[in-house]
């Protein structure tokens, strides 16, 4: 909702509480820093105030008492300003301690690999898959392009880059996997969408074996930019009208059909898995976010988690990683500190792990035939400086680079990742 503003221009909920007492009320939203967020409940006279911390999206946290039954909450912004709102989100004061601890065990169980990949200085990522053409000509048949795959020539020359770990790309595109799913197959009840040879299997162990981390990054499989519901995958979700961002009908099946492919996909490669990179935490949102985390950890608890939070700071607590799409890892509010274990200190996102994530060319992977990428303009010493001063923090910066079929490089964008790597900082 776009220009909420003082008392008269306040936006208004009614709704019904199972219980009466004091809630914790996120409010998401968008404003100016400083600017003062107030939350009423007239029926008690509760009323509560709090600042928006940084330009943009906050999540702002206030105390307001309200009582069983029907009741309206009130919000407003200083007098004259406008202000974007996503979402109140209410947790009852007798269920804070409960949900405290659950999140303090999720955290707890990822510590070790969170504090691994903190001591990382850079990894690589790669929007590669069924979807991705040749250099010339038309992509083969998704069994024929997996096939054709050298993984550990690929695995050998991502360890001469000097990379300590990888994301690679479950679906991006399209909604095709480099493996077999049978969840998928009996989602679209057919098994076009999934290869034969386990590919991600493969890759998981070389990498691996080679003393990186292993990461997976799932797409939603929304259709949107192929022509709405023009695949199969994105009608079996059963989405509520044309697709939208703004939450509205019930995705029930989404969900399930997302929390049963990334579990199995989870319990098959197990302890090799590090962790999951999820796009789109828009899309999912509102959603039992808690579910889908404990669905990503399915065959590894210990495995970490990162949500997409796009336009909002977060959408859930129950994750490890700060996305960090767009990011190159430089200080901004909250960040961590020079010395410190990576995590960020305060803002929206106070808690994650701080993470960078950049493209080395100007589109995320290769999509189309005959497609062109431009570098990104950064020079050696450029990206060597900022990785130097993330890692100074315990910031990873993830290089997403692109890869022709049969998994070809852009040979000047390998050399800028291999001169970066030989660079070591000697920051421990």
């Amino acid at each position: 909702m776009e220009g909420v503003g003082g008392p008269g221009h306040a936006l208004s909920w009614q709704l019904t509480t199972g219980r009466s007492g004091r809630y914790q009320a996120a409010v998401l939203a968008r404003g100016s820093r400083g600017q003062a967020l107030h939350l009423e409940a007239p029926s008690t006279g509760s009323t509560a105030s709090a600042p928006i911390a940084v330009d943009g999206w906050d999540r702002i946290k206030l105390d307001i008492h309200l009582p069983a039954g029907p009741t309206e909450l009130r919000l407003w912004c200083d007098s004259g300003h406008n202000v974007a709102v996503k979402a109140i989100e209410l947790l009852h004061e007798d269920e804070m301690s409960e949900y405290d601890a659950r999140l303090a065990a999720f955290r707890t169980s990822s510590a070790p690999l969170r504090a691994q990949f903190a001591r990382s200085r850079f990894g690589l990522m790669f929007q590669y898959g069924p979807w991705s053409y040749p250099h010339r000509g038309e992509k083969p048949s998704i069994d024929q392009h997996v096939a054709e795959f050298d993984v550990q020539k690929f695995a050998d020359w991502i360890a001469s880059t000097g990379a300590e770990y990888l994301i690679w790309s479950a679906t991006w595109w399209t909604y095709e996997l480099a493996a077999p799913a049978p969840s998928v197959n009996n989602i679209v009840r057919r098994s076009g969408l999934t290869a034969d040879r386990d590919l991600i299997d493969e890759l998981s162990h070389a990498v691996t074996d080679r003393g990186m981390l292993f990461f997976l990054y799932y797409h939603t499989g929304q259709d949107r930019h192929l022509g709405y519901k023009s695949t199969d995958w994105w009608r079996a979700q059963q989405w509520p009208d044309a697709f939208s961002l703004t939450g509205r009908g019930d995705r029930q099946i989404f969900f399930d059909n997302c929390a049963s492919v990334v579990s199995e996909l989870g319990q098959r490669y197990g302890d090799r898995l590090s962790g999951w990179f999820i796009d789109d935490g828009l899309v999912f949102y509102p959603a039992p976010f808690e579910r889908l985390a404990a669905a990503a950890r399915a065959g590894n608890p210990r495995r970490l988690l990162s949500i997409n939070s796009w336009i909002a700071p977060r959408y859930t607590d129950f994750q490890d990683i700060d996305f960090g799409e767009g990011s190159t890892g430089e200080p901004s509010y909250g960040s961590a500190l020079v010395g410190g274990n990576g995590t960020r200190r305060a803002g929206p996102r106070a808690g994650l792990q701080e993470h960078g994530m950049l493209r080395l060319e100007d589109d995320w992977g290769v999509h189309e035939a005959g497609q062109h990428l431009d570098r990104a303009p950064y020079t050696e010493s450029q990206l060597r400086s900022l990785i130097d001063s993330a890692h100074a923090r315990s910031v990873p910066i993830t290089l997403n680079m692109a890869l022709w079929h049969p998994g070809v490089p852009d040979p000047a964008s390998l050399e800028l990742v291999r001169s970066v790597g030989r660079a070591r900082t000697s920051v421990p």
